[in-house]
C-alpha cells in the first residue's frame, strides 16, 4: 500500500510538472486589434498611435541657410487621457517658455465640446465650440480668434457617424466630400475638395494596411496631377 501511494504521488507530481511546462511553453496569441471606423477612433487611433500613450513630445527644428545647420525652435507636448483622447496641447519655444497652451473639454459622455487656446499671458487667443446631435455625432464646429469668427464647419454624417460632407466657411467656402469604398468600413478612401461654385479643384486618396492604419496619403489637382 505504501508503494502504491508513493507511485500515485510521483505520478501526480509528474503530471503537475508536465502541465506547468506545457503552459509555460504555450505561445501567447498576439493581441487582436479590430479596425475602427474613423468616426469611432480616439485622437491617438486617428494619428496611428497604438497603446496606452499619455504624452507625445515633438521637437521641431529649422534649417539656418547661412551655416547649413539646424536649430531647435519649438517643442510640442500633447497630453492624452486614459482612453486615448487629447486633453492638453502645449507649445514651447527653444527656452521651454510656453507660447500656446490648449485645453480640451469633454462632456459627461466623453464627447469633445470645447477647445481653448491661451498665449503666454494666459489670455484666450482662440476657442472652438463643437455642436453635437442626439447621437453624439459632431454637426458643427465654430472657431473664434479673439472675438471674431474665424472658421465655421458644418458636417453631414451617415447613420453610423461617418462624415459624408464638410462645409468649411472662412473667407471662402470649401466643401469636402468623403468617399468610403475600401475593404474597411468607415475609413475614407478619397476626399474631394470643391470650391464655392461646387467644382472640384483637388482630391486626396488614402491607403490603409491590414490593421486599418493610414499608410499613404496623396493629393492630386483636378486634372489628376499628383
Amino acid at each position: 500500500n505504501k508503494n502504491t501511494e508513493s507511485m500515485k504521488t510521483i505520478r501526480l507530481l509528474l503530471l503537475i510538472a508536465v502541465t506547468t511546462l506545457l503552459f509555460s511553453c504555450h505561445e501567447k496569441k498576439a493581441e487582436e486589434v479590430g479596425v475602427q471606423p474613423l468616426a469611432k477612433q480616439t485622437t491617438l487611433q486617428a494619428d496611428g498611435v497604438m497603446g496606452k500613450v499619455k504624452l507625445i513630445i515633438e521637437k521641431k527644428y529649422m534649417r539656418i541657410p547661412t551655416t547649413d545647420s539646424v536649430a531647435l525652435y519649438a517643442i510640442h507636448y500633447q497630453y492624452f487621457n486614459e482612453n486615448g483622447w487629447i486633453v492638453k496641447d502645449v507649445i514651447t519655444n527653444d527656452a521651454n517658455d510656453t507660447i500656446f497652451n490648449t485645453h480640451v473639454t469633454y462632456n459627461a459622455q466623453g464627447i469633445m465640446v470645447k477647445r481653448e487656446t491661451c498665449d503666454s499671458t494666459h489670455s484666450i487667443t482662440e476657442h472652438t465650440d463643437f455642436q453635437i446631435d442626439k447621437n453624439g455625432y459632431r454637426i458643427k464646429e465654430t472657431t473664434y480668434k479673439g472675438d471674431s469668427l474665424a472658421t465655421e464647419i458644418t458636417y453631414k454624417n451617415d447613420a453610423a457617424g461617418n462624415v459624408l460632407e464638410m462645409s468649411v466657411q472662412t473667407t471662402n467656402l470649401c466643401i469636402l466630400k468623403y468617399t468610403y469604398d475600401g475593404p474597411f468600413y468607415g475609413l475614407p478612401t478619397r476626399i474631394d475638395q470643391c470650391g464655392h461654385d461646387g467644382r472640384m479643384f483637388m482630391y486626396i486618396t488614402m491607403d490603409y494596411n491590414d490593421r486599418g492604419q493610414l499608410v499613404n496619403r496623396r493629393a492630386f489637382s483636378a486634372n489628376g496631377a499628383e
